[in-house]
């Protein structure tokens, strides 16, 4: 297991089951964007709001992106680059709150929770 700090974003890795734990820990706003490994992403946003941005529509193709918010007093967006036919920007509001998307490689599909 290893951690990363960045900038207001604090984070803890867990490599072999390509897990990450992002938690806000300033009172601004964090940007996170993705990487194709991260795809278990629990995130807190107990202490300001925060926006996970999807990877690369077609270099996830096939990838799921499992995202759960632990701790939620303040709303988590999840966004594409862009790139994603058709998408429309997805808020966490509830802790506890899971959402799945997997990319076909042309769009990313919210899974039924």
């Amino acid at each position: 297991m290893g951690s990363q700090a960045k900038r207001d974003i604090d984070a803890v890795v867990v490599e072999r089951d390509k897990t990450v734990f992002w938690t806000t820990v300033a009172v601004t706003d964090i940007t996170k964007s993705l990487e194709l490994w991260e795809e278990n992403i629990y995130v807190s946003t107990v202490a300001a709001a925060g926006t996970l941005t999807l990877p690369n529509v077609s270099e996830a193709k096939d990838l799921t992106f499992n995202i759960c918010s632990l701790g939620a007093t303040n709303v988590l967006t999840i966004k594409d680059r862009g790139d994603s036919f058709g998408w429309t920007n997805i808020t966490v509001v509830n802790a506890g709150d899971n959402r799945s998307v997997t990319s076909n490689g042309k769009q990313w599909v919210l899974n039924e929770s």
